[in-house]
């Protein structure tokens, strides 16, 4: 009933020319069947990674201050590779821009909201208990993208903060017993 998926010549021919090699900067491109050591061995983040931590060493408790291209040139440049602009983990980026202090107060405002959302989880509220799940779930899957690439900035943070916000609020609604339907609140 459904169409056949497209062969791999099919999709490069849609690509056209801006597929080819010549004028695309070196990145990832592993084909499948490959051995988890030969796709670390020819992973350009590894040594992306190994200058990340040597740039760590020279300021690492206040970092190069804020912005994924705070660094850029010092990534770039001697690594060959336009691509490696940023650090490419959440993680090492914030330790980069903010330090180590820094980034004990990131990690502490993430603990916090998982400690939040646990809290929801084990309420005997169901109305609770999914937003709990909701949170934990979206702070599990952020994280788990940003292990290998770093999409805190711009329109993506925004909607993660927003988000984890919103939801702090409902649940904070929910916890209070405030009604939803615009009755006045009971007298605490």
């Amino acid at each position: 009933m459904g169409m056949p998926a497209p062969s791999s010549s099919t999709l490069s021919q849609k690509r056209g020319a801006s597929s080819s090699t010549a004028s695309t900067p070196p990145t990832l491109r592993v084909p499948p069947q490959t051995s988890v050591a030969r796709t670390l061995s020819e992973d350009p983040r590894i040594p992306l990674w190994d200058r990340t931590a040597q740039l760590i060493r020279e300021r690492p408790w206040t970092g190069f201050g804020f912005g994924r291209a705070i660094v850029a040139d010092k990534l770039k440049v001697p690594l060959g590779n336009p691509m490696l602009w940023h650090a490419h983990n959440l993680f090492v980026g914030q330790i980069l821009q903010t330090g180590a202090i820094g980034l004990v107060l990131f990690v502490g405002l993430l603990l916090a909201l998982c400690a939040r959302f646990a809290h929801y989880l084990r309420r005997d509220d169901d109305a609770l208990a999914v937003v709990g799940v909701v949170g934990l779930s979206l702070i599990a899957g952020f994280v788990a993208k940003n292990m290998t690439d770093d999409f805190l900035f711009r329109s993506n943070a925004k909607e993660f903060w927003a988000l984890l916000a919103l939801l702090v609020g409902f649940g904070a609604h929910l916890e209070c017993g405030l009604p939803s339907n615009g009755d006045a609140a009971p007298a605490l």
